[in-house]
């Protein structure tokens, strides 16, 4: 955009310098980008169980840790995702819980599990959080409400 501009008989030519605006939308695209990508790690394409007469209610949760235990078809376990990492063993677990503890004494620990996971594997999980002290657990599970 050039508008002729005249200033003491000269003609000055003003122009709009786009580089700062095309600089600040791509930094916000890749912001977005990222954003949207870690929201998506925490909460995985799980079938959540169905409780008849669930007394539940959705909370937000500002100092939360997301344990998802998912069914995959072929294992023998779930898999087990502690936020976007994959842990590989009960032992693994307790470390990243328990140094989570030591880094916010008021973390709260959301348990997600599939459906088709066996209870026995979710109440492995819930022993391994209670032997790393966290002490606000709640359980997601599906609502159907009309």
């Amino acid at each position: 955009m050039v508008r002729p501009r005249r200033r003491g008989g000269k003609i000055e030519h003003l122009q709009f310098n786009m580089t700062p605006m095309i600089d600040i939308v791509f930094l916000l695209i890749v912001f977005f980008m990222l954003v949207s990508s870690f929201a998506s790690v925490e909460v995985a394409d799980l079938i959540l169980p169905s409780p008849e007469q669930s007394q539940g209610r959705s909370t937000q949760l500002t100092d939360k840790v997301v344990l998802n235990l998912q069914y995959t078809p072929g294992l023998d376990e779930p898999l087990v995702r502690l936020g976007p990492f994959v842990i590989p063993s009960g032992d693994v677990l307790r470390d990243r819980l328990k140094s989570t503890k030591r880094a916010n004494p008021k973390v709260q620990l959301v348990l997600r599990a599939d459906r088709e996971v066996p209870y026995r594997y979710v109440r492995s999980a819930m022993n391994v959080v209670a032997e790393s002290e966290i002490e606000l657990v709640n359980i997601g599970v599906q609502t159907d409400r009309d």
